[in-house]
């Protein structure tokens, strides 16, 4: 869940369902505000119990973070905006250190935005924080 000052709404993720809800601060729903659908494609959430995470970025976009196949995404107004990493890129385990390759969908990640539209996304099972250039 995050609170967006932009627009004043909650944005709770809803992975049973596949989708971001959204509520006004007194817990009324703003359905017609809410997206998302169980599938692979780059705007919907694929896999099981996704989204995982949310938080909201300095010029009021959605971050998203999905796991099985992992994905780190900005949506603007329900449409998405683009891609801050996906599989390919968060499931990578650099040599140096020392670690072997695992099989997609077997880690964790969170993500928060920083300063300057910079999103940080730390990689539980590697213990590894990686930096992205603003979207």
């Amino acid at each position: 869940m995050t609170y967006s000052y932009h627009d004043g709404l909650l944005y709770i993720a809803n992975p049973g369902r596949h989708r971001v809800e959204v509520f006004t601060q007194d817990g009324e729903s703003r359905a017609e505000l809410s997206w998302g659908e169980p599938t692979s494609d780059l705007a919907g959430f694929a896999g099981c119990c996704n989204p995982i995470g949310l938080a909201v970025l300095d010029d009021g976009r959605i971050l998203t973070v999905e796991k099985s196949v992992s994905r780190v995404k900005v949506f603007r107004e329900r449409e998405l905006d683009g891609i801050v990493a996906g599989w390919d890129i968060l499931e990578h385990f650099p040599l140096a250190f020392g670690r072997f390759p695992m099989q997609p969908g077997g880690r964790d990640f969170s993500a928060v935005p920083l300063s300057g539209g910079r999103i940080a996304v730390f990689d539980v099972t590697a213990a590894v924080i990686r930096v992205f250039a603003p979207l």
